[in-house]
């Protein structure tokens, strides 16, 4: 089985959320993949222009999770009903 990890972030000043791909290489060195089965981390680049599949299909997916998050903060926060 693989974990696949990414970081989001709030920005307090635009309120919205981001996907910090920067910060994510900084604190997953050696990859955002944990194998429970090697127990160890890999990247989703696979090297030769390859992508972990999985990792690939949900880094699709993450542009809409971003837009119900800031959708879901505007919600709370009153300004759509």
């Amino acid at each position: 089985m693989t974990q696949h990890h990414f970081l989001l972030m709030f920005d307090s000043e635009t309120k919205t959320w981001e996907w910090d791909a920067e910060t994510e290489t900084e604190r997953f060195p050696d990859g955002t993949i944990w194998d429970d089965v090697k127990n160890e981390w890999y990247s989703g680049y696979l090297g030769d222009g390859g992508y972990d599949p999985l990792d690939e299909q949900i880094s699709e997916y993450f542009p809409q999770v971003i837009e119900t998050l800031d959708d879901l903060h505007r919600i709370t926060e009153g300004q759509i009903g």
